[in-house]
This record gives C-alpha cells, sequence and structure tokens, in this order.
C-alpha cells in the first residue's frame, strides 16, 4: 500500500480478519483508533501477537504502548529494537508490516500514525477524504525556471479490479533488499521513472555509498532526453 492514499480502509478490515496471530513490524505508531481496533480484534479471537516496535517513542506513543502492555498482557509479546551505534539500526527501524495468520501480510509505505493512516476512505466515501483542497504552487516560484520540472495533475482516485486473480508479490523492504532491487528497476527502465517519497537525503557517512551511488544513476538518467522523470517530494 501507499499511504496516505488510501490505507487505513485496507488495514483496518486487514487486522479484524485474524483469526490466531499477528506479527508485526513497525517504526512509528501513533494513531489511538488503530490502537483501539488492533485491541479489540485481539481481544475478540484470543490472538497471539508479537510487536517489534522501534525505541524513539513520541509522547502518543508512549501512551499507546502502556495502553497495549495493559489491555493486551496476555496476548502480546513486546521487542523494542534499540538503535544507534554498535546496535544493528545506526538510526531507525524503518519496517511497516504484518503478517496475518501465517498466510497474508501487510505492507506499506506508512506507519500506524496519524498522517500516514488518516481516517478516511477516499474511495469508499469520496467525502470522507474532503478537506482542504490540494494545492499546487509552481515549481517556477521555488527553483530555477531553466530546470525541466513540472507540478503534477491531480487525478481521480480509481478502485483496483475486484476480479479474483493470482499475482506476484515482491515484498522490498529497507535496508534488506531495498537497494539491490531499485537498482534492477532503474537498470531496467526504459522511457519513464516516476518516484514518490516523503524525503530524499544524500549522505557521505560510511555505510551510505550504496544508496548515494544509486542517486548518481537516478540523476544520469534523468538528462536522458527520452527518459520521462518525475519525482513528488514533501518537504
Amino acid at each position: 500500500m501507499s499511504a496516505p492514499d488510501a490505507d487505513w480502509p485496507v488495514l483496518k478490515p486487514f487486522l479484524e480478519a485474524t483469526e490466531s496471530t499477528l506479527l508485526i513490524a513497525m517504526y512509528d505508531f501513533n494513531a489511538d483508533y488503530i490502537a483501539t481496533t488492533f485491541i479489540n480484534a485481539v481481544k475478540s479471537s484470543d490472538i497471539k501477537v508479537v510487536l517489534t516496535w522501534d525505541d524513539g517513542m513520541t509522547e502518543p506513543e508512549e501512551k499507546i504502548r502502556k495502553k497495549l502492555r495493559t489491555k493486551l498482557k496476555d496476548n502480546m509479546d513486546g521487542w523494542i529494537f534499540k538503535c544507534g551505534n554498535h546496535h544493528r539500526f545506526a538510526s531507525a527501524y524503518h519496517e511497516k508490516v504484518a503478517v496475518r495468520d501465517h498466510k497474508a501480510f501487510w505492507l506499506s509505505s506508512g506507519n500506524w500514525s496519524l498522517l500516514s493512516q488518516p481516517d478516511i476512505d477516499p474511495i469508499g466515501d469520496p467525502q470522507s477524504a474532503v478537506r482542504m483542497p490540494d494545492v499546487f504552487v509552481p515549481v517556477d516560484d521555488f527553483v530555477d525556471a531553466s530546470m525541466a520540472l513540472h507540478p503534477p495533475n491531480p487525478v481521480r482516485l480509481a478502485g483496483l479490479s475486484s476480479t479474483p486473480r493470482t499475482i506476484k508479490i515482491q515484498p522490498v523492504l529497507t535496508p534488506d533488499n531495498y537497494i539491490g532491487r531499485l537498482n534492477e528497476l532503474l537498470d531496467g527502465a526504459e522511457r519513464s521513472i516516476y518516484l514518490q517519497y516523503a524525503y530524499i537525503t544524500c549522505s557521505d557517512k560510511e555505510g551510505d555509498e550504496p544508496f548515494t551511488e544509486m542517486l548518481a544513476k537516478l540523476a544520469e538518467l534523468s538528462f536522458k532526453p527520452a527518459m520521462d522523470v518525475k519525482i513528488i517530494v514533501g518537504q
């Protein structure tokens, strides 16, 4: 799933359909309505849960952590990943994935947070998504007008086909297989590359060379006359 477009309408029934086990790895978990749905689903069927969580706890996360430990103390094993120097992850445990009953998984670009999983259903209930309108500011207001950049045109959300069929899925997780798979996709691009990220940063730190090399490759591709490159990025 790509958050925050239409993630919560998929995550909620995924949690509610759990029958026996939930294995979860999460970076940020601060949405109380997700915690409520999660707790209700676990308690209703006496589900066994393993939750692995990044240690960078904010105040809302600490409240949810306390609620989970109180209400799910007999159902849940909780693990906090310590990040930093001399730990397995240098800065953050950034996963957002859940495995249900060892036979189905939920994988998203977004955390279990207010921003990543807003309580809206833009496809099933378009009115629920009506907040402030999207504002597309001309790129010329921010960058050199000679740069070949253009703001995207808004498009109407469309539902996916409901016809059952088998498809092959390749989960891509960072740091596990992310950079290798992304390089494969960039190397195979013939006409276009479309990217959407919350942020893109460049680093000269030891160990970050593969990411820096990937960004250099993307920069080189963006100058190819026949290659259509578009990037949506947050702040």
